[in-house]
């Protein structure tokens, strides 16, 4: 249970019992690709947690961002600010948004933290410009490599894990939701020779490597790979600053494409 020691003290009653009730309600339903945490010292600051959306540059990204509400809210906007890179947004800058403090006269009481976060990754999928967006935004591919580093960077920052311990169950059940819902679908598919063929750009994870075991767990981008990569079954990923030719099975797709095991030809 959330804790606001201080909140009293620096938050007027309509904003302390409002936001109460709003981290109540968003935390017990959160919406999609939405997720929401509170410093217990100050209810006034929030931090939340966007995962990019499918069939966009950002998914397979984790996007930390922070709000602060003014001590009048929700009578006047809270401030908009991303932590973690995106290609999309300029980090650690208050964002210009309808809905954010640079616009006081267009906010509405009746919006909401979920009102708000729902908007900003809506805006996130566009390119429009604004104030604290980057214009104009890197390539598809920039965008696709900072969503693939997005996790582990956030993870090494002592900051988001204190607001986001839960942060694997999250990203877990979040994977599974997508898997069940790219089960439903057909993909399309490149073959060579009856084995996999993958895309460049994928996002992937690399799991089970026993001489590298230090890359076990970490995120890359699929890279052109020859066909004789690709029929000895590797492909070649990009993970940090080294690439190397990894064995399909090694390879977890977090991206927006997935490989198809195709039958070979008769």
């Amino acid at each position: 249970q959330v804790q606001f020691r201080a909140a009293s003290a620096m938050a007027s009653k309509p904003a302390l019992s409002r936001l109460r009730k709003e981290l109540k309600v968003i935390s017990a339903d959160p919406p999609p690709h939405i997720h929401v945490s509170c410093d217990e010292s100050n209810i006034l600051s929030w931090s939340f947690l966007l995962e990019g959306p499918e069939d966009t540059p950002y998914e397979g990204g984790w996007y930390w961002g922070r709000l602060r509400f003014p001590k009048d809210y929700p009578f006047a906007p809270p401030s908009i600010l991303m932590v973690t890179a995106s290609g999309r947004f300029e980090t650690n800058t208050r964002l210009c948004l309808s809905m954010s403090d640079f616009h006081p006269e267009s906010w509405q009481p009746t919006w909401s933290v979920a009102t708000v976060l729902k908007g900003l990754l809506s805006f996130m999928c566009e390119d429009t410009p604004t104030t604290g967006a980057i214009d104009p935004p890197p390539s598809f591919m920039e965008r696709r490599r900072l969503a693939s580093l997005s996790l582990d960077w956030n993870r090494s920052q002592t900051e988001f894990m204190k607001a986001f311990p839960e942060v694997d169950r999250i990203v877990a059940e979040a994977r599974e939701r997508r898997a069940k819902h790219d089960g439903t679908e057909a993909p399309a598919s490149h073959c060579f020779g009856g084995v996999v063929r993958w895309e460049a750009g994928q996002a992937v994870r690399v799991s089970g490597l026993r001489q590298r075991a230090d890359l076990n767990g970490r995120e890359g981008l699929v890279q052109e790979s020859d066909d004789k990569t690709l029929a000895a079954g590797r492909v070649c990923v990009r993970v940090g600053e080294e690439t190397l030719a990894v064995r399909s099975e090694n390879l977890e797709v977090t991206g927006t494409d997935r490989e198809v095991t195709c039958p070979a030809p008769e």
